[in-house]
């Protein structure tokens, strides 16, 4: 009976691992660069720990965080001034896609213009 219990134990956990999708890698955006570029995502996790890059038409650091299938994600991006806005996004993981939306305390437009208030990244192939 214990090896039955372990045995089926052991299978659970396999599927359920398995199962689970990682956001280590690139990802595509249904967004666009001033000049028409694809903005890509290219995401590292480590333990609860997010980060990584956005590029359209230069590459931008992020950094963040993941509980369970919720993220959040802070860009960091120069300004002409040579200082740093942080713009932030909550992302779920829905399937083999993630839903950003824009979170700003400041009711501020999103750096990436308006179209980006909420945007959908997919795994590139």
């Amino acid at each position: 009976m214990k090896r039955a219990v372990c045995v089926a134990t052991f299978l659970l956990l396999t599927v359920l691992s398995s199962s689970a999708q990682s956001l280590d890698g690139r990802w595509t955006t249904n967004l666009r660069a001033r000049d028409g570029q694809t903005i890509t995502l290219t995401l590292k996790s480590d333990g609860t720990n997010l980060t990584g890059t956005i590029f359209g038409f230069r590459t931008i650091p992020l950094e963040g965080s993941l509980d369970g299938n919720r993220l959040k994600v802070t860009l960091r991006v120069p300004t002409a001034t040579g200082g740093e806005l942080r713009v932030t996004y909550i992302g779920v993981v829905e399937g083999r896609e993630i839903k950003f939306t824009h979170q700003s305390d400041t009711g501020r437009a999103p750096v990436f213009g308006p179209n980006a208030r909420e945007f959908v990244a997919t795994p590139l192939q």
